[in-house]
C-alpha cells in the first residue's frame, strides 16, 4: 500500500499522477473491503489538491499542522491543574511525529503527571476525574523550561514530506543512556548518495523518540545501540519493507555494523554467547538494510535540550545543585589506575615517531604558544584533541577525555583488553577499549 497509515481512522495515499493514484486507491479499497472497514462519504477526499484531516493539513507536498491548531497551542499557558496537564500532553502527543526528541522534552511533565496520579485515591471513574480537576500545579523551573521549549517548537512547525518507496530512505539513530532514543526518518533532495548532507536538503518523514526503561538503563553500549535499532525497525517496518532500495541506517557505534554483517555470533564457550545480540542479528537480517557508521560528533543534541534533560535527571535523582545535602549517600569501591612512567615514556616516543600524531602535537603546541599572552586561554577551535603532560586526549562532546594510542602500540592495548582478560570476546573487548581510548 502506498502512502502512510496515520491511525485507525485515517489513511492518506500519495501518488505521482492520476493513473497511479487510481491504482493505489483500488488496492486500498480492496484492503478495506476485505477487512470490512467502511468509509464515511462526508469525511473522504478523492482527487483533492489539499485537505485537513484530523487537524493536520495534507497536500501534494506533505504533512503540516493546521494553522488553527498551532495558533491554539501557542496561546496556551502552563496547565493549572492535573486535568489540564493531561489534556495538554494529549494534544501535543498527537503531534509528536513533527517534534524531534519529543519524549525527552516532555519527560519532566510526564514525570510530574505520573507522580501525582500515583496519589489518586481512585483509579477510575468520577473519583479520578474529581481528583485531577482539584489537584493544582505549582511548576518547578525544569517543568517551566520543558513547557516553554515545547511551545517554541510550535513557533516554527516542521513540515513532513511524504514517504516515497521509489526514493532512498535514510534513518538516523541517536541513543544515550542519559536520555534515551532519538530517531529521524527522512529523504534527501535529489538523492545525492553519500553519508553527509546539508540540513537544508533533508526532508523529514517522521521523528521518533523514546525514554529508556529500567532494564534498558542497564545495557552496555553495544546492547543499547542495537536495542535502539530494533525499536526503530519495529516502528518503521511498513516503510523499510516497502522500499525498492535498501534503507540506509546511520549509527555512531561501529560495533553495530559488525553485528549486522556477521553471519554467526556463535561461540565455543557458552558463557560468552550474548543471546540478546544473537536475537538482534537474526531479527535485523530479515530486513534489507545498509547500516553505516557515522561519527557521533555529527549526532548533536541541541544545547538547550541537553541542559533541560540534565536538569530533569538531577531533579529525578534528587541531586540538583541547588540542594544543600543529598537524600542518600552512596559508597563504592574504587580502584585507582595510573600510567607507569615507563609506559608514559613509550607513548610520548611513539607520538613523536608517528607521522599522524606528530602533526597534531605540533598544532596543539603552536596553539598553546599563541595563547600564553592571553588572560583567558581558549581551547583550539575545530580541534577536539588536547595535549596534557605530553599525552594526547580526544575531547568528547560531553567533556569526557579519551587517551589516544599511536599505531605502533595498538597491538599491545588489544592484548591487554582481550588476551590478558580471559579472551572476553570482540564486543566486550571493544567496549572496554573504546570507553577510555
Amino acid at each position: 500500500m502506498a502512502g502512510k497509515r496515520r491511525g485507525p481512522t485515517q489513511a492518506d495515499v500519495f501518488s505521482r499522477n492520476l493513473a497511479e493514484h487510481a491504482a493505489h486507491l483500488r488496492v486500498l479499497l480492496e484492503l478495506f473491503q476485505n477487512a470490512r472497514i467502511s468509509l464515511k462519504g462526508t469525511k473522504s477526499f478523492i482527487g483533492y489538491p489539499s485537505a485537513t484531516l484530523l487537524e493536520q493539513r495534507v497536500d501534494r507536498f506533505g504533512y503540516s499542522t493546521a494553522e488553527e491548531k498551532i495558533a491554539a497551542l501557542r496561546n496556551l499557558k502552563f496547565p493549572a491543574t492535573l486535568d489540564a496537564l493531561e489534556i495538554y500532553l494529549g494534544m501535543t502527543g498527537w503531534l509528536r511525529q513533527f517534534v524531534a526528541y519529543y519524549a525527552q522534552i516532555v519527560e519532566p511533565l510526564q514525570h510530574r503527571k505520573t507522580e501525582l496520579l500515583r496519589l489518586c485515591p481512585s483509579k477510575g471513574g468520577q473519583g479520578r476525574k474529581m481528583y485531577t480537576r482539584k489537584t493544582t500545579l505549582t511548576p518547578t523551573e525544569t517543568e517551566k523550561e520543558a513547557f516553554e521549549f515545547l511551545q517554541k517548537s510550535f513557533d516554527e512547525p516542521t513540515f513532513l514530506t511524504f514517504f516515497d518507496r521509489q526514493r532512498q530512505l535514510y534513518i538516523d539513530i541517536d541513543r544515550s543512556k542519559q536520555w534515551g532514543f532519538g530517531i529521524m526518518v527522512y529523504h534527501v533532495k535529489g538523492d545525492p548518495g553519500g553519508n553527509d548532507f546539508p540540513w537544508k536538503s533533508i526532508q523529514p518523514v517522521m521523528f521518533l523518540s523514546k525514554l529508556l526503561n529500567d532494564a534498558e538503563r542497564n545495557y552496555w553500549p553495544t546492547e543499547l545501540e542495537v536495542a535502539a535499532l530494533v525499536w526503530t525497525l519495529r516502528k518503521t517496518r511498513h516503510l523499510v519493507e516497502s522500499c525498492t532500495k535498501p534503507a540506509i541506517v546511520f549509527t555512531d557505534h561501529s560495533a553495530t555494523t559488525s553485528i549486522v554483517k556477521q553471519t554467526t555470533l556463535s561461540s565455543s564457550s557458552t558463557d560468552k554467547v550474548n543471546l540478546r545480540l544473537v536475537r538482534t542479528s537474526h531479527y535485523v537480517s530479515t530486513f534489507d538494510l545498509d547500516i553505516r557508521f557515522r561519527p557521533g560528533k555529527q549526532h548533536i543534541v541541541p544545547d538547550a535540550l541537553s541542559r533541560l534533560m540534565n536538569k530533569a535527571a538531577e531533579e529525578r535523582l534528587g541531586t540538583s545543585s541547588d540542594k544543600g545535602t543529598l537524600d542518600e549517600v552512596f559508597a563504592f569501591y574504587v580502584s585507582l589506575v595510573e600510567l607507569t612512567e615507563s609506559y608514559r615514556a613509550k607513548l610520548v616516543k611513539a607520538y613523536n615517531e608517528d607521522k599522524h600524531w606528530s602533526k597534531i602535537i605540533g598544532a596543539l603546541r603552536k596553539h598553546a604558544e599563541s595563547q600564553k599572552k592571553e588572560k583567558e586561554p581558549e581551547p583550539p577551535k575545530n580541534i577536539q584533541f588536547r595535549l596534557i603532560e605530553g599525552l594526547v586526549y580526544y575531547q568528547e562532546l560531553d567533556g569526557r577525555r579519551r587517551l589516544c594510542i599511536p599505531k605502533s602500540l595498538e597491538k599491545k592495548v588489544f592484548e591487554l583488553a582481550h588476551d590478558d582478560n580471559h579472551h572476553c570476546g570482540f564486543h566486550r573487548a571493544y567496549d572496554a577499549v573504546t570507553s577510555n581510548l
